[in-house]
């Protein structure tokens, strides 16, 4: 039978080997004699593979799942996707427009950039 067995040692990390063996302790057997001599050998688990018998299927396990979509379809369709994009749009020139008449401007940065948090917010469903 085939038996994956997990271990650790000093800088190696965690690792996996499967090893051909006739019971549990004759594979933790050979995965001593084999790494053994490393630093902190410690074997953390024994898994026993199970093969198929001839002539019989390998078992599956598909889960198949229906996956609506949901993208409320192109932003011209929606009114408010599309009035959100537009209202982000004068946000970032009402923000860009302020960081060229500093300090003055930011009479027109602060609401641009409040324009554009609120608009991703109620676009994003955050208010809903």
């Amino acid at each position: 039978m085939k038996i994956k067995l997990t271990w650790t040692a000093q800088n190696q990390g965690r690792r996996e080997t499967i090893i051909d063996a006739d019971n549990v302790p004759g594979a933790e057997a050979q995965l001593k004699s084999l790494y053994g001599n490393l630093p902190n050998y410690t074997c953390l688990g024994v898994n026993i593979i199970t093969e198929p018998r001839p002539n019989q299927e390998l078992p599956t396990h598909t889960q198949y799942v229906n996956q609506v979509s949901n993208d409320g379809g192109s932003w011209m369709t929606e009114p408010r996707t599309f009035l959100a994009y537009i209202l982000m749009c004068v946000g970032i020139f009402s923000t860009l427009f302020g960081l060229f008449l500093l300090p003055a401007g930011l009479i027109f940065m602060i609401p641009g950039v409040l324009l554009v948090w609120a608009m991703y917010k109620w676009e994003s469903g955050y208010w809903d």
